[in-house]
């Protein structure tokens, strides 16, 4: 729990179990408030409605929240008031989303040397707005103001897509996200806690270790949760002990991970062990950009939640089945709105339709961040690498560092029975990709760190990285994801 208070803090981590657990639940019921109530169940209803809306329904409704928000922005938010008139624009010639096209983009760079100035001046009372501070892992964080009571549509967003497997807000759900649960010196179960406000118990993933998979999976099956929400990477652990094991017991109606990014292999074996389907979620801690997948598997985004554009390296929109950086505005959130923002996140787009019915426009696939890309002699980029370790039951989990143009650093955490045979067929199927230039070394350990956060790395990226007018390197990184 993040108690802000540090002698709060203290009480809770030198607490019994119970008293832990009442904490937790007394803490969350007063920010529940900020999140549930006839509010949430107001924007919850809107979206049940709107999911269904025809496209062009669906494009008018968004453009309606679009204009909103840059007559607004035009007025009220210092950077833009400047920026308009210097950008040769005004708010009332921008009335279609093709239009955003004659704004350049603007970077997290731009936002963090100078947050006040994406302010807007009818949010400056500080009763107007909550301050929400994102996770980001190298002091470049950005703390975002949002409206009084936003958090209640943020809420319902996330709850359309989780009804979507036949739950309701309520029902008991496990979390495997980021949240300080119990202290990290602690080494014995509990590793976890109960929240009775929302019947939720949150795992610590500090200490999701082999030695205490059998605590964690005992308290899982225990709890019976109806819902499983968190990172892959913590519930892909979870689900390779349930397997091994032999354990059928725990049996949600459906899982749901964001914050990074989803692999083949990890959605298969979670699926397999908990017999339920695995539904992905894209979004940031700057709210304007949000992608969701339904229950037939196809990504849409979310288009009442804000205009995201997938560009390539022309920055122009990217062709269906192409790499492209995800550029995003939000369109509910104006005490700070973002318009044309650079995420640092990369997607492919699709074109057709899905057969849930929904009309939102689809992506296929959800690549991670612009660090996650590994680019090679010859200047191609390649994302996904996660084929290199298919069907290779001999490694628990690996993690890729570039250092170089032509050098990859390959940590594995290995099974037992890896081999020189192994590292041999990974550097085949990494050379069918990256070509024979690229030159690998492995490294053996017992553990990959996590970030401060939580969030599992798979690829760490050394070299700079040119993608559209951006010069990126690995040594930033922004938050995705959000709240549980």
């Amino acid at each position: 729990m993040a108690f802000g208070n540090p002698f709060t803090r203290w009480v809770y981590d030198h607490s019994p179990m119970f008293f832990r657990s009442f904490m937790a639940t007394v803490y969350s019921r007063g920010r529940g408030q900020r999140k549930f109530g006839p509010k949430f169940e107001e924007h919850l209803a809107d979206l049940e409605r709107t999911q269904w809306y025809a496209a062009a329904e669906l494009r008018a409704l968004q453009e309606e929240k679009l204009r909103r928000v840059l007559w607004q922005a035009e007025r009220h938010v210092p950077f833009y008031r400047g920026k308009f008139a210097e950008w040769g624009v005004t708010a009332r010639q921008l009335r279609q989303r093709s239009d955003l096209t004659r704004l350049p983009i603007v970077e997290k760079s731009t936002v963090q040397a100078n947050p006040a100035t994406f302010r807007s001046a009818l949010y400056l009372e500080p009763s107007s707005v909550e301050i929400i501070h994102s996770s980001g892992t190298t002091g470049k964080a950005i703390d975002v103001a949002v409206e009084a009571g936003y958090l209640k549509l943020e809420k319902a967003f996330l709850w359309l897509q989780r009804q979507w497997c036949g739950v309701k807000p309520g029902d008991r759900t496990a979390y495997f996200t980021g949240h300080p649960v119990v202290p990290v010196a602690r080494r014995r179960p509990p590793f976890w806690v109960f929240d009775g406000s929302e019947k939720r118990t949150f795992f610590s993933l500090q200490h999701l270790s082999k030695d205490n998979l059998p605590a964690y999976a005992a308290e899982l099956a225990r709890f019976n949760p109806l819902l499983l929400v968190g990172y892959p990477t913590a519930i892909y652990f979870m689900a390779l002990h349930l397997c091994e094991s032999g354990i059928t017991s725990v049996r949600p109606r459906g899982i749901f991970t964001a914050s990074e990014t989803l692999l083949p292999h990890q959605r298969e074996a979670m699926e397999r062990a908990f017999g339920c389907k695995v539904m992905d979620l894209y979004g940031q801690a700057e709210y304007c950009g949000m992608i969701m997948q339904c229950e037939q598997g196809s990504y849409h985004i979310a288009e009442e939640y804000g205009v995201l554009e997938i560009l390539g390296r022309d920055g122009q929109p990217a062709p269906a089945g192409e790499i492209g950086e995800i550029v995003c505005t939000g369109l509910n959130n104006l005490a700070m709105p973002f318009i044309r923002y650079r995420t640092g996140d990369t997607a492919v787009p699709k074109t057709g339709t899905c057969s849930c019915g929904r009309a939102g426009a689809l992506v296929e696939r959800i690549t991670g961040r612009l660090e996650d890309v590994v680019v090679t002699p010859d200047g191609r980029f390649l994302s996904r690498l996660d084929f290199v370790f298919k069907e290779m039951p001999q490694v628990l989990e690996a993690q890729m560092i570039q250092e170089a143009r032509d050098f990859l650093r390959i940590r594995i955490v290995p099974r037992p029975g890896f081999s020189e045979a192994d590292k041999a067929r990974i550097t085949r199927n990494l050379r069918e990709r990256a070509g024979n230039e690229m030159r690998f070394e492995f490294e053996l350990v017992d553990h990959i760190p996590r970030l401060p956060n939580g969030k599992f790395r798979y690829v760490i990226s050394k070299v700079p990285l040119e993608f559209g007018t951006a010069r990126q390197t690995g040594e930033v990184i922004g938050a995705a994801g959000r709240e549980a």
